[in-house]
């Protein structure tokens, strides 16, 4: 065992040898003797003593008082005073300077060997606190949870860093106030009160040793909650509280987060719309869900426990069982086909994937997700099934029937070849303007266009197909949008009307003849020595008499090229459109060309023009014509004669001023 060191400081050097003699026998260690303060002071850096037996009064400008106060700022040594003096004075100012002992002289060998040991063990004792003081202060300084001590009377006395970044009050704010008072929510106070004189008398109570999760106020008013572990401890024989609190508001966001997911989990699977199904390897039922159950018209606590195979209609149990030993062996389906039978013996239809589930490569289950696809197989069929119908209806259409996608041929049907003439592989990928009389290419261009575009169009338009030889088609087309692998197409139906033409024909020729006879028969009372008041009633007349033979001939014909013609009312009246319609092929029988602007139409010329520039009566029977048919039409308004050939006019002029609502006669 190593001797303890000691430094004598003692100005009277018989007296030191004499100490350091007595020491020594004692079995200390003798380090050095000093007879001025400032030597004590050098010595006690340079040896580090254990110890230091110092005499207060000391040669020099230095006594021992002053000295030991230096020593005592720059090192840990316990000093013993030496001393024939024990003035209140002297004793005041070595008290100061916290001494491990005082002995005056003279003193006995065993008066001085009680000292040293005595100020030795107290000065251990100190260092021991005071090391286990400043790893207490190092835990709570750098400790992560609060770390709260309240005395006997609920007051804090310790608050560290932790505490105050957690619940926002710095120590100087707390310090001395009621713990309770301070972070306990109001509904927490009554049990406070309860339960706090039973810890004050014996440090117990239904928190003490138990780890909490309570709710905790900060100072900006929101409560946190913390986790408290709660201890007591005795201070001076009174019951003293250490809580330990953690914020744990991240860990109860995850926890609720993790409840969510679960229960988002729990939803999804049973809420799923496929059939969930856990499968053990001896091909029992661990779990379904609520599809499973409904589809298959089990219970829960029906299906748990049941074979799978139970549920797998016979004729193709073999089959899944070879699948299952391959899913055992950590294989997996995809889009598997096969049938199960419910409850009550019917075959559904389900299609799925299925994996497994292993630990440390062992399979624990199998993973199987279905879905009821027996409708959707019926529906197949059906669909098939119509669209061989539907293939069977279009080959053998009496009308064409084509598709145009990005300005080609995607599509032609028997009918479409027989009227354009080219065979099957040579107008697929065509483009459809070979196959378009020139003179409407123009039209069929801007109806496409628009129509790819969205923009309304008439739908149902006369045009002429251009055929592989050379020859010219008349053609009714009814084109409207469809989708086609995605993409827009138009779809027409064509119908071949050469022998509706060839009728048509005759019929104007018919009717020119009439239109020509009725004239002629006419004119010969518009002579021109008539006077204006006969010539204005033989104009009425006339107009009488053209109603009573063109109006129904009109209605007929304008109503019978109206879309839909054969659905509508006996009642209908044609609009505008049909009635210029009408009106220019009325011209064109008499040899009068016409064109239409909007709501104008203009003559561009005229048989009688120089026998109308000195008779009017020619100008008032095309007047007449129009002004009269204005009147058969859905719509009323006027009709401004704006301009005539007669007068010097480029062309004759009509204007249409109408609106919607019944036209009335004699506009």
């Amino acid at each position: 065992m190593t001797a303890t060191r000691v430094l004598i400081v003692e100005d009277e050097s018989i007296v030191a040898m004499d100490i350091q003699t007595t020491l020594e026998s004692l079995g200390y260690e003798v380090v050095g003797t000093a007879s001025t303060g400032e030597r004590a002071i050098v010595l006690a850096e340079e040896k580090r003593p254990d110890l230091i037996l110092m005499d207060i009064v000391l040669k020099g400008d230095m006594d021992g008082v002053e000295a030991a106060q230096q020593v005592h700022s720059i090192l840990d040594i316990p000093i013993v005073y030496l001393t024939a003096y024990s003035d209140d004075r002297t004793l005041q100012r070595a008290k100061l300077t916290e001494p491990f002992g005082y002995i005056l002289k003279p003193f006995e060998e065993r008066e001085l060997h009680t000292n040293i040991e005595m100020a030795l063990h107290k000065h251990r004792l100190e260092k021991t606190l005071r090391e286990s003081e400043e790893k207490f202060r190092t835990v709570t300084q750098s400790a992560k949870d609060a770390i709260i001590k309240v005395n006997n009377d609920g007051l804090i006395v310790l608050w560290n860093p932790a505490a105050e970044k957690i619940f926002g009050y710095s120590a100087g704010e707390v310090l001395g106030k009621n713990l309770h008072d301070l972070l306990a929510p109001a509904r927490y106070h009554d049990a406070h009160r309860d339960g706090w004189p039973d810890f004050q008398r014996m440090g117990e109570g239904a928190a003490v040793g138990r780890t909490l999760e309570l709710m905790a106020n900060r100072k900006d008013g929101a409560e946190i909650p913390v986790e408290l572990s709660l201890s007591a401890v005795q201070v001076a024989g009174k019951w003293n509280a250490i809580g330990i609190m953690r914020d744990i508001s991240e860990r109860k966001e995850a926890q609720r987060v993790l409840e969510e997911s679960e229960a988002q989990l729990r939803d999804l699977f049973d809420n799923a719309t496929d059939l969930i199904q856990q499968v053990g390897p001896d091909g029992t039922i661990l779990s379904v869900n609520r599809a499973w159950c409904e589809t298959l018209c089990y219970t829960r606590e029906e299906a748990v426990g049941m074979n799978i195979f139970e549920v797998i209609c016979p004729d193709h149990r073999e089959e899944c069982m070879n699948h299952f030993q391959g899913i055992m062996s950590g294989g997996s389906l995809y889009l598997m086909e096969t049938e199960f039978q419910t409850k009550h013996g019917r075959r559904i239809i389900v299609e799925g994937n299925v994996n497994s589930k292993t630990v440390d490569g062992e399979f624990v289950y199998s993973r199987g997700f279905f879905r009821d696809i027996t409708e959707r197989r019926e529906a197949e069929r059906a669909r098939q099934e119509s669209e061989s119908r539907f293939a069977t209806v279009i080959e053998e259409a009496n009308d064409g029937i084509i598709i145009i996608q990005d300005g080609k041929v995607r599509f032609a049907n028997p009918k479409t070849l027989e009227v354009s003439g080219y065979p099957s592989d040579e107008i697929q990928g065509m483009d459809l303007f070979d196959i378009i009389g020139p003179e409407h290419r123009e039209l069929v261009a801007e109806r496409y266009i628009a129509r790819m575009e969205g923009r309304d169009v008439p739908s149902q338009y006369e045009i002429e197909i251009l055929r592989k030889d050379g020859g010219l088609v008349p053609v009714e087309v009814n084109a409207t949008l469809m989708a086609m692998d995605g993409k827009p197409a138009v779809i027409a139906f064509v119908r071949d009307i050469t022998e509706r033409r060839r009728t048509e024909q005759l019929e104007r020729e018919k009717a020119k003849g009439e239109v020509y006879g009725f004239l002629v028969s006419s004119l010969p009372v518009f002579a021109g020595s008539v006077p204006a008041n006969v010539r204005e009633e033989l104009i009425r007349t006339f107009a009488e008499r053209f109603e009573e033979m063109m109006r129904p001939r009109f209605i007929e014909s304008a109503v019978c090229a109206m879309p839909g013609a054969e659905d509508l009312p006996a009642e209908t009246v044609p609009d505008l459109e049909c009635l210029l319609e009408w009106v220019r092929g009325l011209f064109r029988n008499l040899g009068i060309g016409s064109t239409v602007v909007r709501n104008t139409l203009d003559l561009t010329n005229c048989p009688w023009v120089e026998e109308a520039r000195g008779n009017p009566v020619f100008c008032l029977i095309c007047r007449t014509m129009v002004i009269r048919s204005s009147t058969w039409t859905g719509i009323s308004g006027s009709v401004e004669h704006a301009s005539s050939l007669a007068s010097g006019g480029r062309t004759c002029r009509f204007i249409y001023r109408m609106r919607k609502g019944r036209s009335k006669d004699g506009v």
